[in-house]
């Protein structure tokens, strides 16, 4: 064979080799495909088995948000946001003292280097200071308060002496905590055994066990959450937790209220109720008073992990459900007027004052605005206030500050009607014939019906002269004693008051809020308290807003209502319930009459120009409703002064309804040691103002 047919056939023998193993490649190719195939789509339910079997899983719940609060628009008040605690979870923490001890100082530390330690929730501890140098709290001095009931609580628990000093206590709390040797000799440095003290204690104090979690640190930022991913602390959880963000801060935050974990004092209760022991519920406010159309329904998730502990896929066992949405009664623009307004008019009513119990010690009130037809609340605000934001860090200061900006004047303080009790006095003596609209009373200055007791008018007082002889509307004008003595006493007490609760004076309004009841002056009262007994005398006084008449500004508001409409409705804050998905109302309120007060149309016609002219017979009056009267709307009111202390400048008061000839809006205002009523009557002007500013007309170009 010569060497060009050699070369030919090996190349030929190549070739045939190259196919032939190309053709036994593509075979075996097409068997594992075969074979892959089958696995992945005839066999899936088989693997997908076996897979199963190397992975763990577990159920979480997945939180279902809260509704929202809104005014009666639907503009949104208060709504969830989401926030993330830093807790301890008793299952998986150490048993003993030294492993409990070593996981809180990790979680303290690594808060420390994230920029969360100011987030600490161990805010029991009795002694202020670092170990070993410490000093008493000064709530210490107050039995009653939190830290000096929880103190006291662990003294009892720990079988100490009830007079046990601070070294006998310290020295108990380092022993039980495990924080010093047998030989009294501390395990730790000063620093972490403070630390240690403070954490350990809260979470005794505080109740920490299997049904009540602890939580060392409220809000954490996002710089912790990563860093406890990355580096888990045995024994600490991050938990997220739906917060509340309040769109106006500082503003309806006596009615708005709080959400808090449930107390463990009330777990039986809401365990029933179908919580988790880690929800968040309301605790105050609206947010309680409608707990049970906000509370969103939590979902279940499974998650499933590999061998690895990775996560590899979740699935939806129950879906979360959002609590509905909550709209009230109250317009948040005009509740901003009152809030602004009434804040204003004290501080205005102190830089007035030129003398001596003017007005220089002015320093709280409240305003109440309803809807004379429904009884819904259109704006309600006492004075001083507070932000809800920031309520927590507040607390203390708040607690402790005198003018007692924590409590709802409006709907809780109860104060002497003074003159706006007139009215009530006005209509019950024309509807029982006593006088007559232009009857006249000739008024004297000092009224001596009886010997033993004379009061003045306070005209007389201040001028020595008399109002002569006047009529029931010129009574009202010029707010004359006189003449309502002389009524009080031809009518006596017990039909005075059968007109003043038909009113709803002494009476809870309904409202879904904590209200105080006030007090009706008359025997009744008198008995049940075992106090003096009532004579004839007293109701001079009664008849003028005085003696033992207590009533809420809430209340008076709706007084004015029902004598100027004949109806009185039973007040409330709920206006609507609103499904969040699909927008659809699922309950709205209706108006609920409690009573009604079939009056004479010459009674009404004198009361109403009665009221009309205490506004325009006044200079100061006409000049606070001249933009509403410009408005074209008539404003009726009636202004109160009564004295609390002779050292004290006189409460001031103000209630009115606009428009007189069919009221739209009723607004009672209290301001504490404002001189007297008609300083007051600036908040009601103001939020008038408000309330019938024409629409801006929309421009076209």
């Amino acid at each position: 064979m010569n060497e060009r047919s050699y070369v030919g056939h090996t190349r030929r023998s190549f070739t045939l080799r190259f196919v032939v193993f190309g053709i036994v490649f593509a075979v075996i190719c097409l068997v594992y495909v075969a074979r892959l195939m089958r696995l992945q789509l005839g066999d899936t339910k088989t693997y997908f088995e076996y897979s199963e079997d190397d992975l763990t899983s577990y159920t979480v719940t997945v939180k279902g948000n809260r509704g929202a609060l809104c005014d009666r628009n639907g503009t949104v008040l208060v709504s969830d946001s989401t926030a993330y605690d830093f807790r301890i979870n008793y299952d998986t923490m150490a048993s003993d003292n030294a492993g409990i001890n070593a996981m809180i100082l990790q979680a303290l530390l690594t808060m420390q280097e994230t920029g969360n330690f100011d987030k600490l929730c161990a805010d029991s501890f009795p002694y202020d200071g670092t170990y070993p140098a410490y000093a008493p709290r000064s709530e210490l001095s107050d039995s009653d308060s939190v830290i000096s009931v929880r103190l006291a609580r662990f003294i009892q628990n720990r079988r100490l002496d009830e007079n046990a000093d601070q070294h006998a206590i310290l020295e108990k709390m380092l022993t039980k905590y495990g924080l010093i040797d047998r030989e009294g000799i501390t395990k730790y440095s000063d620093y972490e055994t403070h630390c240690l003290l403070a954490v350990r204690y809260d979470m005794e104090s505080k109740g920490f066990g299997a049904i009540n979690p602890y939580t060392l640190a409220e809000d954490v930022d996002i710089y912790l959450l990563t860093a406890v991913k990355e580096s888990p602390i045995t024994g600490m959880e991050i938990i997220q937790r739906a917060d509340r963000t309040f769109a106006y801060p500082g503003y309806a935050s006596h009615i708005l209220g709080r959400i808090s974990k449930i107390y463990a004092e009330d777990w039986a209760y809401y365990s029933e109720q179908g919580y988790e022991m880690d929800a968040m519920v309301g605790i105050s406010g609206c947010e309680l008073a409608f707990e049970e159309q906000l509370r969103g329904s939590d979902g279940k998730m499974k998650v499933y992990v590999n061998a690895d502990g990775h996560i590899v896929r979740m699935e939806m066992i129950e879906e979360p459900k959002r609590g509905a949405d909550v709209w009230l009664t109250i317009d948040i623009g005009l509740q901003m007027a009152a809030e602004d307004a009434l804040a204003k008019n004290v501080a205005d009513i102190v830089a007035a004052a030129t003398r001596e119990r003017s007005g220089e010690d002015c320093n709280a009130g409240a305003v109440v605005a309803t809807d004379p037809n429904t009884g819904g609340v259109l704006a309600i605000a006492s004075y001083p206030t507070y932000d809800l934001t920031t309520y927590n860090e507040d607390y203390a200061a708040l607690y402790a500050n005198g003018d007692l900006p924590l409590f709802n004047r409006a709907l809780e303080g109860t104060y002497a009607p003074g003159s706006t009790f007139k009215l009530g006095m006005a209509i019950a003596a024309m509807e029982e014939g006593v006088v007559t609209p232009t009857s006249l009373i000739e008024t004297k200055g000092i009224y001596r019906y009886y010997n033993s007791y004379q009061p003045r008018c306070w005209l007389y007082t201040s001028t020595g002269r008399s109002h002569g002889a006047i009529n029931v509307v010129k009574a009202l004008e010029v707010s004359c004693n006189y003449y309502f003595y002389e009524v009080g006493r031809l009518m006596g007490i017990d039909t005075m008051n059968r007109y003043c609760t038909s009113f709803g004076l002494g009476q809870l309004t309904g409202i879904e809020l904590p209200e105080a009841k006030g007090v009706l002056a008359g025997p009744a009262w008198r008995d049940a308290m075992g106090y003096a007994e009532w004579s004839e005398l007293d109701n001079l006084a009664a008849a003028i807003g005085q003696s033992d008449n207590l009533f809420t500004p809430i209340q008076i508001c709706q007084y004015t209502a029902a004598i100027t409409t004949g109806t009185r409705y039973r007040a409330h804050l709920l206006y609507r319930v609103v499904d969040y998905g699909t927008g659809e109302t699922l309950y709205e309120t209706a108006p609920e009459l409690l009573g009604t007060v079939s009056l004479n149309s010459d009674t009404v016609t004198a009361l109403k120009e009665g009221m009309r002219r205490v506004i325009t017979a006044s200079a100061t009056l006409s000049r606070n409703f001249r933009t509403v009267d410009g408005y074209g709307i008539t404003v009726g009111g009636k202004t109160g002064t009564a004295q609390v202390l002779a050292t004290d400048s006189d409460n001031g008061l103000f209630t009115c309804v606009a428009p007189l000839e069919a009221p739209k809006i009723a607004v009672t205002c209290v301001i504490e040691r404002a001189g007297g009523g008609s300083a007051v009557a600036v908040t009601p002007a103001a939020m008038l103002e408000y309330f019938f500013a024409p629409a801006e007309e929309e421009v076209v170009g």
